[in-house]
């Protein structure tokens, strides 16, 4: 400090430097000044050096906050795992909530990991066979899917979204279960049960409008009249979640986002995919007997392939309501499409094959660019607005 207030008053005084001889020149105000100058100066010093004596000390405070976070955030999943195994039914509910909860405040704190843990015990559990003969197990599933659905629900801000994670929920019961208007890109259905489950209007596959080589091969075959190139399109890759010999029976999908995903061999009767769009979609094998398609987008989907053995697998539309769906470039034969409802569709381009078409009705349906050879007619319906191939000898 003395140092400080010598070396300010120096240079006020203007004098050449000789010890203590410039103070004999030193006036009232520069002592003053130099006074001042020097005591503010060690404020300031004071008071950075609390400020960085406050700030680490602050700093040691919240990581200590934060370790006692985490703990507490530990042992309430715990408790949450415990009740979630426990035998009575009211405990193992409280369990549910308690994990989903805790999710959200995993994500909260940014640690996705352990909110992808709790996520995986709460399928786990509904993966699990069910080992409980108490009425009330029932609530308990139910509870974990309507937990898991309104954190992946569109345009739900009351809920901290769960969108960015991963749902296995292979080969589990979920009946009647409301997904509706819900982001499910991320789960795996595979073999999963939702008869009369409520789909409508959700996102279950992402944006495949790249068409794949096949696509422009079929184009190009169908331009030159030669012959179409032969299914299955081995270089398409289904994008979406993996819905394989998923049931939806009677299910509601009316509107729902079904791009790219994998739906072989999955059963989908009486099913409602009105508006749906399933471009690109795999159907080999499916089973969508009296299904309702009415608009739905099927453009270049793949609903039959021819295996490496020589054999057909084939999809059942008989009885399906296809009015008005958009079928362009989509692979069909052979299939079965016996009855179907195929007016107004738009077939342009499309793989027709051997399918079965007998009885169908095409009324208004447009078949330009298509192959038909091959197809059985026996019976259809058309009128004065089908439109047929160039040159195609339409059956009387």
């Amino acid at each position: 400090m003395i140092g400080v207030f010598y070396y300010l008053l120096w240079l006020q005084t203007r004098q050449p430097y000789t010890p203590l001889g410039f103070l004999d020149d030193a006036t009232g105000d520069q002592l003053f000044n130099a006074a001042r100058t020097s005591a503010t100066l060690l404020g300031v010093s004071g008071l950075g050096g609390a400020a960085l004596i406050a700030y680490r000390k602050q700093n040691s405070t919240e990581e200590t906050l934060d370790d006692e976070r985490v703990s507490a955030l530990h042992e309430r999943y715990s408790t949450a795992a415990e009740q979630l195994g426990h035998d009575n039914p009211a405990i193992r509910l409280a369990g549910v909530y308690g994990l989903a909860s805790l999710a959200d405040d995993w994500k909260s704190a940014g640690r996705h990991g352990e909110t992808q843990v709790c996520i995986d015990l709460l399928c786990a559990y509904l993966r699990a066979e069910n080992v409980h003969t108490d009425l009330r197990e029932y609530d308990v599933r139910t509870a974990i899917v309507a937990s898991i659905h309104s954190r992946l629900r569109s345009g739900d801000s009351g809920r901290p979204s769960w969108r960015r994670y991963r749902f296995d929920l292979s080969g589990t019961d979920m009946e009647e279960a409301d997904l509706s208007r819900a982001e499910l890109v991320h789960l795996n259905l595979m073999s999963v049960k939702l008869v009369r489950a409520n789909l409508a209007r959700s996102v279950l596959g992402v944006d495949a409008r790249l068409r794949d080589s096949f696509t422009d091969q079929l184009e190009d075959s169908m331009r030159s009249k030669a012959a179409p190139p032969r299914p299955p399109r081995k270089d398409t890759v289904y994008l979406g979640p993996m819905f394989e010999g998923v049931d939806l029976i009677e299910a509601n999908m009316r509107g729902a986002q079904l791009p790219g995903c994998d739906l072989a061999h999955a059963r989908l009767w009486e099913a409602d995919l009105t508006d749906a769009d399933m471009t690109q979609t795999n159907l080999i094998t499916a089973e969508l007997t009296k299904a309702i398609l009415v608009r739905a987008k099927l453009v270049g989907a793949v609903m039959c392939h021819r295996s490496a053995d020589g054999d057909l697998s084939y999809a059942k539309f008989d009885g399906a309501d296809l009015t008005e769906a958009d079928l362009k470039y989509a692979v069909i034969g052979p299939v079965n499409l016996s009855g179907a409802n195929l007016s107004a569709a738009d077939l342009r381009y499309a793989y027709i094959g051997a399918a079965d078409l007998s009885t169908a009705d095409l009324s208004g349906a447009d078949l330009r660019h298509t192959d038909l050879g091959a197809a059985q007619l026996t019976g259809i319906k058309y009128d004065d607005a089908t439109q047929w191939p160039t040159g195609f000898d339409v059956p009387r």
